[in-house]
């Protein structure tokens, strides 16, 4: 890999990243819950169902 001036930082705002993630923690959460599921499609379906009874 050439040497450069430019890193990460250059090429994303990480300070705007974090604060849009913020906003949106809780439901990206509940969406990684469903990393893993064997299928996926129905526990998706069941994970909705289950909040809108929240």
């Amino acid at each position: 890999m050439r040497p450069s001036i430019n890193n990460f930082n250059y090429y994303v705002d990480f300070e705007k990243v974090y604060a849009n993630v913020e906003s949106i923690k809780i439901e990206l959460n509940i969406m990684n819950s469903l990393i893993g599921s064997k299928d996926i499609e129905a526990d998706f379906v069941m994970l909705l169902k289950s909040l809108m009874n929240l």
